[in-house]
């Protein structure tokens, strides 16, 4: 699944009544059409999953240290993405259970997680 296809987000209604929600929906290439991926308050500031690696991709390419991507995740609904350090901060070898830095960026189309970041 694609986590980069085109979302919109477009108002709920039923025989004429039009409700106070609207639906999220995500292009699935698969099957040609929209897909619902979640209902959310007309006030929701629908954030596309392209805009927040863009974001995550200037914050990482612009810091001191040398990040790769380390994980990525979407299940139609909930984005993450999250990257770490190729380096440690020190020159001691790293072993085995050893910590290392990272940052995280995560966002939703169902408003159950809004978009936000975090060191790890």
């Amino acid at each position: 699944m694609n986590p980069y296809q085109e979302i919109r987000k477009v108002p709920l209604d039923y025989s004429g009544i039009k409700s106070s929600a609207y639906a999220v929906q995500r292009w699935d290439d698969d099957k040609n059409k929209w897909k619902e991926a979640g209902v959310v308050g007309a006030n929701y500031m629908l954030l596309e999953n392209q805009e927040v690696k863009d974001i995550a991709d200037d914050i990482v390419h612009s810091a001191a240290i040398d990040f790769e991507v380390d994980k990525e995740f979407f299940n139609g609904k909930n984005y993450m993405l999250s990257y770490k350090a190729k380096n440690t901060l020190n020159t001691k070898e790293r072993e085995i259970g050893d910590l290392n830095l990272g940052i995280q960026f995560w966002n939703s189309y169902d408003g159950s997680r809004s978009f936000g970041f975090s060191l790890m």
